[in-house]
């Protein structure tokens, strides 16, 4: 007999940390297991109102890219809700002229379901089903002379 399979809690920040009574605010995304997601707003702490319910996780973070939500790349990454999958190292060679990574990361797992979205220095790309979608879309293929590195996971059937 398997065990139960738990739902992923992920507590996220706003971007607008106070309401009008000036309760704090902050989102609760539940990740269950079968791929469907949801999204609470929290004030205080305790769930106040969803934002979103039973919705795939494409379309889950698509929704959650739009609101006043903090994705922050490094906490999410070190508390292992998000995993980087791909990236391409870069350096322009020149003083000033630029190096830094495209990354490619997967939030969520096989249990709850994923997504993978690109972020690079201006920002994040949208999200998608493929980590090889994803990849396409960040530019991580994309060889030029300043290329240094490029790695990639295998994909997950």
């Amino acid at each position: 007999m398997s065990a139960d399979k738990e739902v992923l809690n992920i507590y996220l920040d706003s971007e607008e940390p106070y309401g009008d009574s000036v309760e704090e605010l902050s989102y609760l995304l539940e990740m269950n297991p079968g791929q469907h997601w949801n999204l609470w707003l929290l004030k205080d702490g305790v769930k106040a109102s969803r934002e979103f319910y039973d919705l795939s996780p494409l379309e889950a973070f698509s929704k959650l890219a739009s609101m006043p939500v903090v994705i922050d790349v490094f906490d999410l990454n070190g508390q292992g809700f998000l995993e980087e999958v791909a990236y391409q190292d870069w350096d322009s060679g020149g003083p000033g002229a630029g190096a830094g990574r495209v990354s490619v990361f997967r939030f969520g797992n096989t249990e709850v379901g994923s997504v993978y979205f690109g972020v690079h220095d201006a920002g994040f790309t949208d999200a998608y089903d493929t980590l090889s979608s994803a990849c396409a879309a960040s530019g991580i293929y994309e060889q030029t002379d300043a290329t240094l590195n490029i790695w990639c996971e295998n994909e997950e059937e």
